[in-house]
C-alpha cells in the first residue's frame, strides 16, 4: 500500500547522478542507480560505477576531471553564481549551449552564472568542457521557472543486492507531496546552503527471499505536474561459494588427479547452489602446457561444473615452475594473475604468488595489489568481511603454517593482512587435513585452510610413519561458504573422495573487528577419552615381540594421534611406538588398531598402554593392559657373518678412507679429517669426529647400478659408534629429501630414517644411546615385505611398515655419506662428535640370525 507524505517547501539544489550499490555511504555511495538521462561523458571506463564524472588517466598522460558534485545542478529561479572545480593538464574551453547561461574557467575553477528565470516553465543547458586531445566532460543545469514545480534529477532508482538506503535530490518552488512505495520510508533531508538544494534520504525494506520488486514515487507539488521516479529493489540471495585447492594436475599419486579431482568437483558443487569456485592454486604439479591440457578438459566437463558457477583460480608455486607458468596459466584460465570481484554485494580479491617457492614467492606487485585491493574493500563494502584467496598461508596462523609444521607459511603479506580484521583468507599449499580444528585461525584475522584436492600431509615427527600416513593419497577435501543477511558465515567442511561432511560446522560471525573471534587461543576443549569397556590386549607373544590391539578413542574434535608403549616393572619405557588415527580417513577412519613391537628386551614383567592425544597435545588417561613377559633370545652361534657387498669402510691412520668391498667406491672426505683413535678395530683405525663441519666422507652411489637397484629393493645398513653427546647426528646416512640412514635422535634414541612412499617413515627403536657407550646398529630395508627393522647390539629393536618406493635425493649429484647428512654443497647439517668403528652396506635384508654373532 503506498503512502503520502506531505513536504513542505524548500529551497532546490544541486545532485549529482551516480549509480551506485551502497556499500559506503562516507563518501556519499547513495545505492542510486539513475538512468542517466542528464549526463554525457566520453572518458575513460568507470571504476565500479563509482564516479560518474571522473576521467582520470594513468600517471603521466592527460587528464580532465571535475567534481561528482558539479555534475547536475538545480537552481531556483533566483540568479545565481556558482563555482565548480575542473582538476586537468589540459588547455579546456567551457561553452553552455543556451546564451543565458555564462561561463569561464580561471586556475581551475569553472564559474557558472545564470540570470534569474523570468519565464513560467523550467529551463535546461549543458556546459561542456571540451580539450584538445579530445577528453570532454559536461554539467546538466535545471532552472525553475516562475510555475509550482518540482524538478528532481533521479528519473529512476534501483537498488542491487538488497541495498535499503538511496537518496533523491529536488528542487521545487512549492510544497509538495510525496506518495512511496509500502516498502519505502523516507529517514531524513539535507539542504546544501550554497544553492539551496535539498537531498532526501530513503531506507527501504531488506527483501527476505530472492527476487525483484518495482514501483514509483510520486512527487506531486501544489497547483503543478506531479513528477513521478520509478524505484526497483533485487535480491539474488547472499554468497556462496566454494574453496578447492592443490589439484596438482600432472601428480599420479594414487588414482591421479583425472580421476579424483572431477570426482571431488561433483560432490562437492552438488551441495545446493553454489555462485562460485575459487581455486587457491597449484593446478598443476609443475605448470607445463600439457598439465594445463588436463586441467582445461576436466573444468570444461559441464558433468564437473554445473552451469552457472563460475571458477576463479589463483596461481600457485607450481604453476610456476614452468619457464613459461605465468602465460600457461593466463592461457589456460582466461583471467589474469589477480582479481577484485564483486559477488552480491561482498568483496572477493585473488592475489596469485609469482614466485617458486612458498615462503618467499611474494613480490612487490602481489603487496601492491593487495593493498589497493583491501582499502578499496574495506572502503565500499563496510562492516562485511573481505574474502580473500591466495595459495600460502600466512606464517603461524592455520594448521601448516606454524612452527614445527613443516614450514608451509609465508610472513610476506603478514604485515598488510594484519590491518584488517575483517579478512577471511583462504590458502592451501600445505596438503593438510581440514578434519583438524586448527585448519581455522583467528589471531589478528581469519584464516581457513580449503585442504588438498590430490594428497595428504601432516606435520613432520608426528608420528612414526611420517608426514604421508596410510591412504594420504586417498584425501580430497573443500569448503563451501555461506553468508547471510547479517554477514555471518557458516563454512563446511567437506572430505570429497568419500562424500561426506565433516563436522562440525564453522562459523565466523559479525561484527568483523575481531571482537567475535571464536577459534583464537583455543586449547583443544576436552581431552579424548576411551569407553570405560575398551581394552588393550596383547597378544602372539614370541622371543621376537608382540602384538597389540586397542580401539579407537573418541575426542570433541578429532583424536590426532596415540602413543604406546611398553614399560618394565619399575615403570620405564623398554620401547615406544606413535602412529597416526586416521582422522582424516572419516568414516573410513580405523576402528581400532594393531601394532608389532619387535626387539623388545626380555623383562620378568612387563606393561602396555595406549594414550590418545588430540591436535592441541592434550591426553587421555591411557587404556592399561595385563602384565605379561617377552622370552630371552640367543643367537644362533653358527651363524656365519655375511659379507658387506654394497660397502665396507676401513680407516688409514692418516684418516683416508678406502670401500674394500666388491664395489671399490671412491670415497671423499671434507676439509678436515677426523682423529683417529690410538685404538684399532677389525677395519683399520677408529676415526673420531669431533663436531666440525667440514670433517665427513661420502660415496656417490648416483652412478651405481647395483647400489641403487639394491637400495630399491633390500639392503642393510650396519654401524658400529660411540656417540660423544646426545645430540641429534646422522651416523650413517643418505638423507637429503630422499634415501634413508641411521640417525640418532635428540636425547639418544637409535632410529632409521627412510623415505618410502611420499615422505620418511621414522623407526624409532627402543634403544635410547648413552654417551660413551658403543653400539652395533643395523639398518634393513625389504620392499617386498614392505618393512623397515632395527637390530641393536646384535636383539631386535624395532620394525614399522614401509610401504611404497624408496624415493632418492631430487638432485643428481645424489651421495651416500657415511658420518653425516650432506646436502649438494657437501657442507654436514648436523656436526657430529663420535666414534665409529664400522660403516658397512649389504644388498639384500640381514636377518635376525645373522646378527647374532
Amino acid at each position: 500500500m503506498a503512502q503520502t507524505v506531505m513536504t513542505n517547501l524548500y529551497i532546490p539544489a544541486y545532485y549529482q547522478q551516480k549509480q551506485i550499490s551502497m556499500n559506503a555511504m562516507k563518501r556519499k555511495r547513495n545505492g542510486v542507480v539513475a538512468l542517466l538521462m542528464m549526463l554525457t561523458l566520453s572518458l575513460v571506463p568507470l571504476q565500479a560505477q563509482r564516479y560518474v564524472l571522473t576521467a582520470v588517466a594513468p600517471e603521466g598522460s592527460t587528464y580532465l576531471t571535475l567534481s561528482p558534485s558539479d555534475s547536475v545542478i538545480l537552481l531556483t529561479a533566483a540568479s545565481h553564481q556558482y563555482a565548480a572545480t575542473v582538476k586537468t593538464n589540459l588547455k579546456v574551453n567551457a561553452t553552455a549551449s543556451q546564451t543565458w547561461c555564462g561561463t569561464s574557467l580561471e586556475n581551475g575553477t569553472l564559474n557558472i552564472s545564470v540570470p534569474a528565470n523570468t519565464e513560467n516553465d523550467v529551463r535546461e543547458t549543458t556546459v561542456a568542457l571540451t580539450a584538445k586531445d579530445g577528453r570532454n566532460a559536461s554539467i546538466r543545469l535545471q532552472q525553475l521557472g516562475l510555475h509550482p514545480q518540482v524538478i528532481v534529477a533521479e528519473r529512476a532508482v534501483s537498488l542491487i543486492n538488497n541495498d535499503t538506503r538511496f537518496t533523491l535530490t529536488l528542487a521545487a518552488n512549492t510544497g509538495f507531496t510525496q506518495t512511496l512505495p509500502a516498502w519505502v520510508k523516507q529517514t531524513g533531508k539535507t539542504a546544501d546552503r550554497q544553492t539551496g538544494a535539498v537531498c532526501y534520504e530513503y531506507t527501504a525494506e531488506a527483501m527476505a527471499q530472492p527476487g525483484l520488486r518495482e514501483d514509483k514515487i510520486i512527487l506531486s507539488p501544489e497547483g503543478g505536474t506531479p513528477v513521478t521516479v520509478s524505484v526497483s529493489q533485487s535480491f539474488e540471495g547472499y554468497p556462496r561459494f566454494a574453496v578447492m585447492c592443490d589439484l596438482h594436475f600432472g601428480n599420479q599419486k594414487g588414482e591421479g588427479p583425472l580421476v579424483k579431482v572431477p570426482q571431488a568437483l561433483r560432490h562437492l558443487l552438488s551441495k545446493g547452489s553454489i555462485d562460485a569456485l575459487f581455486v587457491c592454486g597449484d593446478l598443476t604439479d609443475g605448470g607445463t602446457q600439457e598439465q594445463y591440457a588436463d586441467f582445461k578438459r576436466v573444468f570444461a566437463n559441464t558433468d564437473n561444473i554445473p552451469a552457472g558457477v563460475k571458477v576463479y583460480c589463483v596461481q600457485g608455486d607450481h604453476d610456476n615452475y614452468d619457464a613459461d607458468g605465468h602465460e600457461n596459466f593466463r592461457t589456460a584460465t582466461g583471467q589474469p594473475l589477480d582479481q577484485f570481484i564483486d559477488i552480491k554485494g561482498y568483496p572477493f580479491i585473488l592475489v596469485s604468488i609469482r614466485g617458486r617457492r612458498g615462503y618467499d614467492g611474494y613480490g612487490n606487485t602481489e603487496r601492491e595489489f593487495l593493498k589497493k585491493s583491501l582499502a578499496r574493500a574495506a572502503e565500499d563494502y563496510p562492516g562485511k568481511p573481505i574474502f580473500v584467496f591466495t595459495h600460502v598461508p600466512a606464517y603461524g596462523t592455520v594448521y601448516g603454517s606454524c612452527a614445527g609444521e613443516g614450514g608451509w607459511g609465508s610472513s610476506q603479506l603478514t604485515d598488510i593482512l594484519e590491518q584488517y580484521p575483517q579478512i577471511v583468507l583462504f590458502t592451501g599449499h600445505s596438503h593438510f587435513p581440514l578434519g583438524d580444528p586448527r585448519s581455522i585461525s583467528q589471531n589478528v584475522f581469519t584464516s581457513v585452510n580449503a585442504g588438498s584436492s590430490t594428497y595428504s600431509e601432516i606435520e613432520p615427527d608426528a608420528v612414526d610413519e611420517g608426514i604421508h600416513p596410510d591412504q594420504y593419497d586417498r584425501i580430497t577435501e573443500g569448503l563451501i561458504v555461506q553468508a547471510d543477511g547479517n554477514s555471518n558465515l557458516e563454512i563446511q567442511r567437506w572430505d570429497t573422495y568419500s562424500n561426506e561432511e565433516i563436522l562440525p560446522r564453522w562459523h565466523v560471525t559479525a561484527p568483523h573487528d575481531g571482537t567475535a573471534f571464536t577459534y583464537k587461543d583455543r586449547t583443544g576443549g576436552k581431552a579424548p577419552w576411551f569407553a570405560e569397556t575398551d581394552r588393550l590386549t596383547v597378544s602372539d607373544i614370541t622371543e621376537d615381540g608382540c602384538t597389540m590391539t586397542f580401539p579407537q578413542a573418541t575426542d570433541d574434535e578429532a583424536v590426532h594421534r596415540y602413543v604406546v608403549e611398553i614399560t618394565g616393572k619399575d615403570g620405564r619405557a623398554v620401547s615406544s611406538r606413535t602412529c597416526f588415527s586416521g582422522y582424516y580417513l572419516n568414516s573410513r577412519q580405523p576402528k581400532s588398531f594393531t601394532m608389532t613391537f619387535n626387539g623388545i628386551a626380555e623383562e620378568t614383567e612387563l606393561t602396555a598402554r595406549v594414550r590418545a592425544i588430540d591436535s592441541y597435545n592434550n591426553e587421555s588417561a591411557p587404556l592399561v593392559s595385563e602384565t605379561f613377559r617377552i622370552a630371552a633370545y640367543t643367537p644362533d652361534p653358527d651363524t656365519e657373518r655375511p659379507t658387506a657387498d654394497l660397502l665396507d669402510v676401513v680407516w688409514d691412520s692418516n684418516g683416508e678412507a678406502t670401500d674394500i668391498s666388491e664395489q671399490n667406491s671412491t670415497i671423499t672426505h671434507g676439509t678436515e679429517l677426523p682423529v683417529m683413535a690410538d685404538k684399532a678395530s677389525e677395519n683399520g683405525h677408529v676415526p673420531h669426529f669431533s663436531g666440525n663441519s667440514q670433517c665427513y666422507y661420502r660415496v656417490d652411489y648416483a652412478g651405481n647400478a647395483a647400489m641403487k637397484t639394491a637400495f630399491q629393493n633390500a639392503f642393510s645398513l650396519e654401524t658400529v659408534y660411540t656417540p660423544d653427546n646426545l645430540s641429534n647426528m646422522c651416523v650413517l646416512s643418505g638423507q637429503e629429501n630422499g634415501f634413508a640412514g641411521i640417525e640418532q635422535a635428540s636425547g639418544g634414541q637409535i632410529c632409521f630414517y627412510a623415505y618410502v612412499g611420499g615422505g620418511y617413515k621414522i623407526l624409532k627403536s627402543n634403544v635410547t644411546a648413552t654417551a660413551g657407550e658403543t653400539y652395533h646398529v643395523v639398518a634393513t630395508y625389504d620392499a617386498a615385505a614392505g618393512v623397515t627393522r632395527l637390530f641393536v647390539n646384535g636383539k631386535p629393536a624395532g620394525e614399522m611398515a614401509a610401504k611404497g618406493t624408496m624415493a632418492f635425493p631430487g638432485n643428481e649429484n645424489a651421495h651416500w655419506a657415511p658420518h653425516s647428512s650432506l646436502p649438494k654443497s657437501g657442507t654436514p647439517p648436523l656436526k657430529i662428535k663420535v666414534e665409529n668403528g664400522r660403516s658397512a652396506a649389504y644388498a639384500g635384508h640381514l636377518s635376525k640370525g645373522l646378527l647374532g654373532i
